[in-house]
């Protein structure tokens, strides 16, 4: 080891790296050298502050260490990097910006160098900060390899699978079957089984493989719902590459599950259902769907139609309420429409209170409605119409609601005192429907459940 390097070495304590600017000088210094024992050194004494930072940090280190290793070969990158977490990172972050392809012709790589890294662990226990960027395309031709590489190819895969290392696709999944089929372990053929009845969406096979592993019988879709968790753990156990994300659902008047797992919605009666692993239902027959990671059903942006008062995040206090009050209801009907938009504004925490004309789009138009969760946020606008109003026809929101419908509002509001007639009502459905907004229909006894909700009577 350069003795000035050695000093250095001795000199410098874990937690001054910190100091990015020092980690920077540092690196620099001991890469250019190519002395692996300093470089070693070096990885290892970035362990603490590599963990005690966030992840920005983290991928500023890993950045500058890879434009530094540019031009060491994946078996120097070996040598430095087996032993110590932050290199064990690197070594990861390597492979992945030199093979965004792994296919037969780039197997090589990864197998010769997953297996050999001692810190993989703490690197599952941590998270890897790049995600989803390389593609895993193994084919049939897997079969032709010596049994060990399979071994070391199977077990890269599924370290590398679980770090999000890979783009979660149909290809993927296959890859993984091809691989579990040219193992010689029978287990792994039922693996590979049991990969085949979820994309071939054969219920019967998919019950009797899963029986095989000692999991209960499967006899309906809806012990697939109520055994929902219990059977991802089950899948994960065994190594199946399954994934869901709402990120990877799909909608062109059809919901396309794009995840490895079942998906399940809610249709109109109230139902649940599942959708089977890349396939489609009809977009018109969901109403919600079920967020695994979060634990909720939410109505999609993409979906059209009616939603109810208690569907929306920014009113979710409502279904606290259930029959108003008499006292509370007649309060209500003796409001004006000034004394409802206010207090509705109130709710939203939207003080853009402006003066009413006949080209408004909306009596209520606000950018403060949130739909699903505090992150989806809607353009939203707000037809009301108050005491003054007689029984509302036809007539009576025709103009408004033609110019909401030809708006950017996505969600319409018809909030009404008074009656609505069928034909208005009517009107009012179809005219959202075709233009594919969101609606929401608000009587008296509605807006009464929401101002008592909000504390707003």
């Amino acid at each position: 080891m350069d003795t000035d390097n050695e000093t250095l070495m001795e000199l410098i304590n874990e937690e001054d790296f910190h100091d990015i600017s020092l980690f920077e000088k540092v690196a620099k210094r001991v890469f250019s050298f190519r002395d692996f024992k300093t470089i070693r050194v070096f990885l290892g004494k970035l362990r603490f502050s590599f963990l005690a930072n966030d992840e920005s940090y983290r991928t500023h280190i890993l950045e500058d260490l890879t434009k530094l290793s540019a031009n060491f070969s994946l078996k120097e990158i070996t040598s430095i990097c087996v032993d110590t977490l932050v290199g064990n990172y690197l070594a990861i972050l390597i492979l992945l910006k030199q093979n965004p392809i792994i296919n037969m012709e780039s197997i090589e790589n990864i197998t010769e160098i997953v297996p050999r890294l001692q810190c993989i662990e703490d690197v599952y226990l941590f998270g890897f900060p790049y995600k989803g960027d390389a593609l895993l395309n193994i084919d049939e031709r897997v079969r032709s390899l010596k049994r060990e590489d399979i071994k070391k190819l199977a077990f890269s895969c599924g370290v590398l699978f679980n770090m999000g290392f890979f783009h979660k696709s149909r290809e993927t999944v296959v890859s993984f079957q091809n691989i579990y089929n040219a193992m010689e372990k029978p287990e792994y053929h039922l693996r590979a089984q049991l990969i085949s009845s979820l994309l071939q969406k054969d219920f019967n096979q998919f019950s009797i493989v899963m029986q095989r592993f000692g999991y209960s019988k499967i006899e309906s879709e809806e012990q697939i719902i109520s055994e929902y968790p219990e059977l991802w753990k089950s899948l994960k156990r065994l190594s199946i590459p399954v994934f869901l994300d709402v990120r990877n659902l799909r909608f062109n008047r059809v919901l396309f599950n794009g995840n490895f797992y079942f998906l399940i919605y809610m249709n109109f009666e109230g139902r649940k259902q599942i959708i089977f692993p890349f396939s489609q239902v009809e977009l018109s027959d969901v109403n919600k769907i079920y967020d695994f990671q979060a634990d909720i059903f939410y109505t999609p942006r993409e979906r059209y139609g009616r939603l109810l008062l208690s569907d929306i995040y920014s009113f979710r206090e409502v279904s606290k309420v259930n029959e108003p009050h008499h006292d509370s209801v007649t309060e209500i009907i003796s409001m004006d429409e000034d004394e409802i938009e206010l207090r509705i504004r109130k709710i939203l925490k939207d003080a853009n209170l402006t003066s009413h004309s006949p080209v408004e789009l909306a009596d209520v138009l606000t950018q403060n409605l949130f739909a699903n969760n505090s992150d989806d946020l809607r353009l939203s606008g707000f037809i009301i119409k108050g005491q003054s109003f007689g029984v509302v026809h036809l007539n009576t929101i025709a103009g408004q609601l033609l110019q909401v419908s030809h708006s950017p509002i996505q969600i319409v509001f018809l909030v009404h005192i008074p009656s609505i007639d069928d034909r208005a009502l009517r009107y009012f459905i179809q005219e959202c429907e075709s233009k594919q907004k969101n609606y929401c229909i608000v009587d008296r006894n509605d807006l009464t459940r929401l101002f008592v909700a909000y504390k707003m009577l």
